[in-house]
């Protein structure tokens, strides 16, 4: 009986361990797919990019110039297909990302820095809304602000 009640506090006692290794894994998982949509932007391959969005979601953007804010939003497969205009390269740094993640459902809220041709461009904030489909996270939809003062250049 003491054998049993003492392999019995020792699984419960793992449990958490367990779901904090998975919690860390879906963590690890999620960021990994907003990279390779990064990769996919640098590698200007909408093909790519589709590999790793929900169809069915959006892009979307808050520009503010001159005192002014003006919202864009496209779907994936048109913003996709733009990348193949242009031979600037383009390179976005995530950093300090906030995960957070229930079930298929997870967002991350994280600073960014862009560049182009390796010249510093801008920074902001992007928000992925992420979907786990079919086992495999994918970005669903992104919205991101673009910020030309008070960036830190990483």
């Amino acid at each position: 009986m003491r054998q049993m009640f003492l392999t019995l506090l020792l699984l419960v006692a793992a449990a958490p361990a367990v779901a904090q290794d998975a919690h860390e894994r879906d963590r690890a998982a999620v960021l990994a797919a907003a990279q390779r949509l990064f990769d996919a932007l640098a590698a200007r391959d909408p093909a790519a990019v589709m590999a790793v969005v929900v169809q069915e979601g959006t892009i979307s953007g808050h520009v503010t110039r001159d005192g002014t804010t003006r919202f864009f939003a496209d779907r994936w497969q048109d913003w996709a297909n733009g990348l193949r205009e242009g031979s600037e390269r383009l390179e976005e740094r995530m950093h300090n990302p906030r995960v957070r993640i229930r079930g298929n459902m997870a967002s991350i809220w994280t600073e960014y820095s862009f560049y182009r041709d390796g010249r510093f461009s801008h920074c902001g904030i992007d928000l992925f809304d992420m979907a786990k489909v079919e086992g495999r996270w994918r970005v669903l939809n992104i919205t991101f602000t673009v910020e030309t003062q008070g960036c830190r250049r990483r």
